[in-house]
Protein backbone atom coordinates (compact mmCIF):
# COMPACT_ATOMS: atom_id res chain seq x y z
CA UNK A 1 0.00 0.00 0.00
CA UNK A 2 2.50 2.43 0.79
CA UNK A 3 4.60 1.50 -2.14
CA UNK A 4 1.62 2.28 -4.32
CA UNK A 5 1.02 5.48 -2.24
CA UNK A 6 4.53 6.19 -3.45
CA UNK A 7 4.05 5.46 -6.97
CA UNK A 8 1.13 7.35 -7.66
CA UNK A 9 2.76 10.40 -5.59
CA UNK A 10 5.43 10.16 -8.48
CA UNK A 11 3.58 9.98 -11.11
CA UNK A 12 1.80 13.18 -10.41
CA UNK A 13 4.78 14.34 -10.10
CA UNK A 14 5.49 13.81 -13.26
CA UNK A 15 2.66 14.83 -14.92
CA UNK A 16 3.17 18.38 -13.26
CA UNK A 17 6.59 18.52 -14.65
CA UNK A 18 5.37 17.70 -18.25
CA UNK A 19 2.18 19.17 -18.50
CA UNK A 20 2.35 21.85 -15.77
CA UNK A 21 4.65 24.37 -17.17
CA UNK A 22 2.83 24.96 -20.02
CA UNK A 23 0.34 26.80 -17.69
CA UNK A 24 2.97 28.14 -15.68
CA UNK A 25 3.06 30.98 -17.65
CA UNK A 26 -0.52 31.92 -16.13
CA UNK A 27 0.56 30.80 -13.14
CA UNK A 28 0.88 33.16 -10.18
CA UNK A 29 4.23 33.73 -9.16
CA UNK A 30 4.54 33.88 -5.25
CA UNK A 31 8.18 34.94 -4.72
CA UNK A 32 11.61 35.03 -6.57
CA UNK A 33 14.38 33.91 -4.32
CA UNK A 34 18.20 33.31 -5.01
CA UNK A 35 19.47 30.39 -3.29
CA UNK A 36 23.04 30.17 -2.89
CA UNK A 37 23.24 26.62 -2.69
CA UNK A 38 22.33 23.21 -4.92
CA UNK A 39 19.20 21.86 -3.45
CA UNK A 40 16.50 18.96 -3.53
CA UNK A 41 13.06 18.91 -4.10
CA UNK A 42 11.69 15.24 -4.05
CA UNK A 43 14.82 13.31 -5.38
CA UNK A 44 16.10 15.83 -7.56
CA UNK A 45 18.58 18.12 -7.34
CA UNK A 46 18.64 21.91 -8.37
CA UNK A 47 21.51 23.98 -8.61
CA UNK A 48 21.74 27.47 -7.13
CA UNK A 49 20.73 30.42 -8.42
CA UNK A 50 17.41 32.26 -8.79
CA UNK A 51 14.32 30.73 -9.08
CA UNK A 52 10.48 32.09 -9.33
CA UNK A 53 8.59 30.23 -7.33
CA UNK A 54 4.57 30.08 -8.01
CA UNK A 55 1.49 28.19 -7.29
CA UNK A 56 0.24 25.34 -9.58
CA UNK A 57 -2.82 24.37 -11.47
CA UNK A 58 -3.95 23.33 -7.80
CA UNK A 59 -3.55 24.51 -4.77
CA UNK A 60 -1.22 21.65 -3.63
CA UNK A 61 1.28 22.30 -6.50
CA UNK A 62 4.37 23.93 -6.23
CA UNK A 63 6.13 25.31 -9.10
CA UNK A 64 9.98 26.28 -9.08
CA UNK A 65 11.62 27.79 -12.55
CA UNK A 66 15.31 28.75 -12.52
CA UNK A 67 16.07 31.68 -14.24
CA UNK A 68 16.61 31.25 -17.72
CA UNK A 69 13.82 28.56 -17.14
CA UNK A 70 16.95 25.62 -17.54
CA UNK A 71 15.69 23.79 -14.51
CA UNK A 72 11.81 23.43 -14.16
CA UNK A 73 9.95 21.29 -11.26
CA UNK A 74 6.60 20.97 -9.97
CA UNK A 75 5.97 19.37 -6.38
CA UNK A 76 3.06 18.22 -4.63
CA UNK A 77 2.90 19.87 -1.11
CA UNK A 78 1.02 19.29 1.84
CA UNK A 79 -0.42 22.34 3.52
CA UNK A 80 1.30 23.93 6.23
CA UNK A 81 0.31 26.78 9.01
CA UNK A 82 1.98 29.24 11.43
CA UNK A 83 0.36 31.02 14.15
CA UNK A 84 2.93 33.79 13.14
CA UNK A 85 1.88 35.15 10.16
CA UNK A 86 4.93 35.60 8.13
CA UNK A 87 6.01 39.87 7.05
CA UNK A 88 8.09 38.43 4.61
CA UNK A 89 8.38 36.09 1.36
CA UNK A 90 10.47 32.95 2.91
CA UNK A 91 12.22 29.34 1.91
CA UNK A 92 12.70 26.98 4.43
CA UNK A 93 15.71 24.51 4.34
CA UNK A 94 16.52 20.96 6.45
CA UNK A 95 20.61 21.01 6.03
CA UNK A 96 22.00 17.73 6.18
CA UNK A 97 25.54 18.13 6.37
CA UNK A 98 25.98 20.01 2.94
CA UNK A 99 22.76 18.48 1.57
CA UNK A 100 20.00 20.98 1.82
CA UNK A 101 15.73 20.14 0.91
CA UNK A 102 13.37 22.49 0.28
CA UNK A 103 10.90 22.34 3.45
CA UNK A 104 8.46 24.49 3.42
CA UNK A 105 7.62 27.76 1.50
CA UNK A 106 5.87 30.87 3.74
CA UNK A 107 4.13 33.68 1.46
CA UNK A 108 4.29 37.32 2.93
CA UNK A 109 1.03 37.80 4.90
CA UNK A 110 -0.70 34.10 4.64
CA UNK A 111 -0.69 32.11 7.62
CA UNK A 112 -1.08 28.99 5.56
CA UNK A 113 2.04 27.67 3.44
CA UNK A 114 3.60 24.99 1.74
CA UNK A 115 5.14 21.88 3.20
CA UNK A 116 7.08 19.00 0.67
CA UNK A 117 7.08 16.01 1.84
CA UNK A 118 10.41 14.05 2.82
CA UNK A 119 12.34 12.30 -0.07
CA UNK A 120 13.66 8.75 0.21
CA UNK A 121 17.09 10.44 0.17
CA UNK A 122 15.66 12.79 2.65
CA UNK A 123 14.77 10.13 5.22
CA UNK A 124 18.73 8.53 4.33
CA UNK A 125 20.24 12.13 5.18
CA UNK A 126 18.17 11.98 8.44
CA UNK A 127 19.06 8.12 9.09
CA UNK A 128 22.58 8.77 8.81
CA UNK A 129 22.57 12.22 10.47
CA UNK A 130 21.33 9.96 13.82
CA UNK A 131 23.89 7.23 13.04
CA UNK A 132 26.33 9.73 13.53
CA UNK A 133 24.96 12.24 15.75
CA UNK A 134 22.61 10.11 18.04
CA UNK A 135 19.05 9.74 18.02
CA UNK A 136 18.14 13.19 19.47
CA UNK A 137 19.77 15.09 16.24
CA UNK A 138 18.04 17.33 14.50
CA UNK A 139 19.05 18.78 10.93
CA UNK A 140 19.61 22.94 10.30
CA UNK A 141 16.62 24.54 9.55
CA UNK A 142 18.15 27.28 6.95
CA UNK A 143 15.90 30.45 6.19
CA UNK A 144 16.54 32.29 2.57
CA UNK A 145 14.12 35.71 2.75
CA UNK A 146 12.73 36.09 -0.93
CA UNK A 147 13.72 39.73 -3.13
Amino acid sequence: MKKTAMNLLIMAALLVSAFGFAAASAAQTLMSSKIPFAFMVGNRTLPAGRYDISKGATPAILMLQSEGRTHNLGAITNRAVTLQTPQQCHLEFRRYGDQHFLARVWVKGNDSGFELPMSKRERQAADELKNIAGNQAQPALVTIVAE
